[in-house]
């Protein structure tokens, strides 16, 4: 009887997961791309700026200790001009493309989700010094409610000449009952339609949100969509790409998420969430970690391959493959994009 219980108990719970990514907690008017919102988010910044050898990302502490800003340091829209670099995360007002992650809570505790506040143990910049091969920074939860013990800290860990962010929860009970938990992370984004051109190969790339099921992706036309697009895989990940580029969140291999891409089309933005379907149950006492992993950078094959299974599929040059995947193996020999 006592299995039985637990087994209804574990049935529950994981059908209550399946609802969670209906449920994400949202900031109001988070799909509005109204100027006063843009103002508003700017106001809610306190940026911790990571920088490495070849990409700058910015972490906001006011809101789930998230990355909203990234560059690539050695790319650049064009190759004359070098003033500016490739931007892949912004909370700009005219090219919202950020993150969201956190833990969600199953029992009505507190949880670190991506409107809660952090605190960073480093300065306002940390660096990739010269003899240093891994950096990481480091954000401790301070929760809103008194008295929680519930304790966390969330980790990213940056690597010399890679694309590849792992992103490590530790998660200690300090209280008296269990804390069951899953892990989500979502991608938001400004959604721009580019008009094609015959002269231009880059507009027949597809640009817009993929989900990968373990063994082929499948691309989410969001201008297409009549209503979520919903499905539960095992080995899977999700990306934003567009042409040379793309953003990955990558989930641990090997359990249940359910992806989620939505459209909000009066706003031209679009959300593409994944929250594990298999909770994690922390007992009193006890101290785990909880981790996943992003991708944000040019689509070099050989770091694709590393980092996560079918992440190197993720090249789409649209009508015009014959052309540009030539192009693009030279240019990735010289490790430079147009």
């Amino acid at each position: 009887p006592a299995q039985t219980q637990q087994n209804k108990t574990v049935e529950q719970d994981s059908k209550a997961t399946l609802e969670l990514s209906n449920s994400l907690p949202a900031l109001p008017d988070e799909l509005n791309s109204g100027p006063s919102v843009v103002q508003e988010i700017k106001q809610k910044l306190d940026l911790v700026v990571v920088t490495t050898d070849v990409m700058e990302v910015s972490i906001n502490t006011k809101k789930g200790a998230d990355i909203v800003q990234a560059r690539l340091l050695n790319y650049y829209p064009d190759k004359k001009n070098k003033t500016q670099n490739i931007e892949l995360l912004s909370y700009g007002e005219n090219s919202y493309h950020y993150l969201q992650t956190g833990l969600l809570s199953l029992n009505g505790q507190p949880e670190p989700n991506h409107q809660e506040t952090f605190v960073s143990s480093k300065t306002k910049h940390a660096f990739l010094r010269e003899q240093q091969e891994t950096l990481r920074v480091s954000f401790r939860w301070l929760p809103k409610e008194k008295n929680t013990n519930i304790e966390v800290v969330k980790s990213y860990i940056f690597n010399r000449g890679r694309y590849d962010v792992q992103l490590v929860y530790e998660i200690k009970n300090k209280g008296s009952k269990d804390y069951p938990f899953v892990l989500y992370n979502r991608l938001v984004k400004k959604d721009i339609q580019t008009e094609r051109s015959m002269f231009d190969v880059e507009t027949y790339s597809f640009n817009g949100p993929i989900v990968f099921n373990g063994e082929s992706y499948e691309k989410k036309e969001t201008e297409s969509l009549e209503g979520p697009a919903v499905e539960t895989h095992t080995s899977g990940w999700a990306a934003n790409i567009q042409h040379h580029f793309l953003v990955a969140a990558i989930p641990q291999q090997g359990e249940p998420f359910t992806y989620r891409v939505d459209a909000d089309r009066p706003n031209n933005l679009y959300r593409v969430s994944m929250v594990g379907e298999q909770p994690s149950t922390l007992q009193p006492g006890q101290t785990t970690t909880a981790t996943t992993a992003f991708f944000i950078g040019p689509k070099v094959q050989k770091q694709l391959r590393e980092t996560a299974p079918g992440l190197e599929l993720a090249v789409d040059y649209g009508r015009l493959t014959f052309l540009a995947a030539p192009l693009f193996w030279l240019l990735e020999k010289a490790h430079g994009i147009i």
